[in-house]
């Protein structure tokens, strides 16, 4: 098994195809459906994620301009895996694969005629790549925010949410249910921790039943489930871009309680807007002062809330995202580049 995984690491660090998620766009099937897209009048092409971009980077020949959604920097995504690795394997398998993400990365914003992120952080952190800064356009995530906050729930729940499939998500739920909820349990004898998502069988935790932890699965009524909690709880410590379960909670009058990398790139302000702690004890304590502290709760989740509606409506980003699709097609040199030149100026 090890031999395997060191083996499929050695050849994902010279070739980002190599790696799992990125197979499935890889081939002369997939390039072939896509040049035979590309071949029909075709005015723009948005391309949502790393894997996706690298398969548009490998065609020849003119294409429409092309928008890509890096809504993670996967380099950094896999350099905080490797970090945050007790195991000297994962974190050397982890290692190897950086430089052929960055090169990917480098080429697919090259090749880019916008490359969306998430965050100003993100914006900065892909500037050391020394291409075209103006076509690196930060553009945040964003829900559907109410027209008023709802009202601050009286139940002492709390909530975690996410796709457990997503490594980051599984972590943080293992730790929020074995470390953080104990302490939450023993002093607010009423309350449960609601983890809602896709996959929970991905948490070790699962397994153990844990006391008054009810794994949800999907849930597809939002609205009902933030209705029946106090304040969601994430404390995530890995992965990239922007947690948009936090503005989903602060579109839904929610107060939270986080790690400043689940904040990270998100213009929430600890203590004003949010709880920040890092250690579980710190973030046990937190939870609990939001169940005891009314009125500091409510004071949290408006402030979240008015944030999140100047910042992060729905409305607003396809705004902002209309506007630069307009300025590219604007431009007449922006249509019919070709796709082999533009691989040249990524180098």
């Amino acid at each position: 098994m090890e031999c395997r995984r060191l083996n499929e690491a050695a050849r994902a660090s010279f070739d980002v195809r190599q790696r799992g998620e990125f197979r499935p766009f890889h081939g002369r099937e997939a390039e072939s459906a896509l040049e035979e897209i590309l071949a029909r009048p075709t005015d723009l092409v948005f391309a949502h994620r790393l894997p996706a971009m690298t398969v548009l980077s490998r065609l020849r020949g003119p294409t429409p301009p092309v928008f890509f959604d890096l809504d993670d920097v996967e380099h950094r995504v896999k350099l905080r895996a490797a970090n945050a690795s007790s195991s000297p394997l994962a974190k050397g398998t982890a290692l190897m694969q950086v430089p052929a993400l960055v090169i990917a990365e480098r080429h697919a914003i090259g090749r880019a005629a916008r490359t969306f992120v998430c965050s100003k952080k993100d914006q900065r952190l892909l500037a050391r790549y020394a291409l075209d800064r103006s076509r690196v356009a930060v553009i945040p995530n964003a829900v559907a925010i109410p027209g008023q906050r709802p009202p601050l729930a009286a139940r002492p729940n709390i909530l975690f949410i996410g796709n457990f499939g997503y490594r980051p998500n599984a972590e943080a739920a293992q730790e929020l249910i074995t470390r953080i909820w104990p302490i939450v349990r023993g002093r607010a004898l009423s309350a449960k921790l609601l983890v809602a998502g896709a996959h929970p069988e991905k948490i070790p935790a699962f397994a153990e039943a844990p006391e008054r932890v009810v794994f949800t699965g999907l849930v597809h009524d939002l609205s009902a489930l933030y209705s029946d909690v106090r304040l969601v709880c994430c404390p995530i410590r890995n992965g990239g871009g922007t947690r948009i379960k936090l503005i989903e909670a602060a579109a839904l009058g929610k107060p939270i309680v986080a790690t400043s990398v689940a904040a990270e790139g998100l213009g929430f302000s600890p203590d004003v807007d949010l709880l920040i702690s890092e250690t579980p004890d710190g973030i046990a304590n937190a939870c609990l002062r939001l169940i005891s502290d009314g009125p500091e709760a409510d004071r949290l989740a408006a402030s979240a809330y008015a944030k999140a509606r100047t910042h992060y409506s729905l409305d607003d980003v396809r705004g902002q995202i209309a506007r630069h699709i307009q300025a590219v097609l604007a431009q007449p040199e922006s249509v019919g580049r070709d796709a082999g030149a533009l691989r040249t100026e990524a180098r």
